[in-house]
């Protein structure tokens, strides 16, 4: 018997490494990343993290460059550091993923980054925790 979507864990909706960028990327540097690799968030890398892989100081979605560029932030000259959320809510590897569900919904938040030890290792976002409940449901969309 195979188990059900809900039971399985958040590393099952990990799809590719984190995408990041540097503290001091501008925000044309950050939105031109997002569109090439078709992500809705980069992880902003931890200046002078020693060691593998990827420590985040904080995380931007395309939503942080919209609101920025709407306050009137130049794109070519304002930090992906400047815009970041830095107090980020994230997910262990091994949980499972309605418990991941509830933490974008209480954080009231899309993305979430998914981080062992001191490393992100992906995000995921609420569209991958979505089609995991949806394929559980076994609920197919009609055009």
């Amino acid at each position: 018997m195979t188990a059900r979507r809900t039971e399985e864990v958040v590393r099952a909706l990990i799809r590719r490494p984190a995408v990041e960028v540097a503290p001091e990327a501008t925000l044309r540097v950050v939105a031109e990343t997002l569109g090439e690799e078709s992500i809705g968030a980069v992880v902003v890398r931890a200046p002078h993290a020693p060691g593998p892989g990827t420590r985040a100081s904080g995380l931007v979605s395309e939503r942080d460059v919209v609101q920025a560029i709407a306050s009137g932030a130049d794109p070519d000259r304002t930090s992906a550091e400047s815009v970041m959320t830095s107090n980020l809510a994230s997910a262990h590897p091994d949980e499972p993923i309605l418990i991941a569900a509830r933490r974008l919904l209480e954080n009231e938040i899309r993305h979430l980054p998914v981080v062992e030890g001191d490393t992100v290792i992906g995000v995921i976002s609420a569209r991958d925790v979505l089609e995991a409940l949806v394929d559980e449901t076994g609920t197919t969309s009609t055009p």
